[in-house]
C-alpha cells in the first residue's frame, strides 16, 4: 500500500517538473520586450525561411509506406504553419517549397482543399504512385 501512494506521488512529482519545464520553455521563447502586445499576438516570432518544417530528407527516398505517410504528416504540419503566417492555405505543395515551408520538394504534389486546409489529391505521378501506393483523401494517408 505504501508502495503504491510512494509511486503515485513520484508519477506526480516527474508531471509537475515536466509542467515547469514546458513553462520555462514557453517563456524563454516569448517575443522581445520591445514589442507591443498587439505586435505580439499578431504573428510568431519565426518567419518560414528561417525555420522551414524539415522534409526529413533519409524518408523521402525509401519508398516504404511509412515514408510516404510520413511525407504526409511533413507537408500537412508546413500547410497549417503556411496558413497561420498567410491566413490561407496553399494551393498545392510547391507552393510549400517556393515560400521557404519546406526545405525541399517531396515526393507528389499534394493539393489542398482552400476551405479546410486538408489534402485534397495529389498532382502528380511520383515516388509514392510509381511504387503502387494510392492516396486516401478520407483517411488523408497512403495505402
Amino acid at each position: 500500500m505504501y508502495r503504491a501512494i510512494i509511486i503515485v506521488q513520484m508519477k506526480k512529482s516527474i508531471l509537475a517538473t515536466m509542467l515547469v519545464f514546458i513553462l520555462l520553455i514557453l517563456t524563454a521563447c516569448s517575443l522581445p520586450s520591445s514589442q507591443t502586445p498587439e505586435e505580439e499576438s499578431s504573428k510568431p516570432s519565426i518567419a518560414p525561411s528561417q525555420a522551414p518544417v524539415p522534409a526529413v530528407g533519409g524518408f523521402f527516398g525509401t519508398g516504404s509506406l511509412s515514408a510516404a505517410n510520413s511525407e504526409v504528416v511533413v507537408v500537412k504540419s508546413a500547410a497549417k504553419t503556411y496558413h497561420l503566417y498567410t491566413g490561407t492555405w496553399p494551393s498545392d505543395s510547391n507552393d510549400l517549397v517556393n515560400h521557404g515551408y519546406l526545405d525541399r520538394k517531396p515526393k507528389e504534389i499534394y493539393t489542398f482543399d482552400a476551405t479546410n486546409g486538408t489534402i485534397n489529391g495529389i498532382a502528380s505521378s511520383g515516388r509514392w504512385i510509381k511504387t503502387g501506393f494510392s492516396f486516401k483523401v478520407k483517411t488523408q494517408k497512403w495505402q
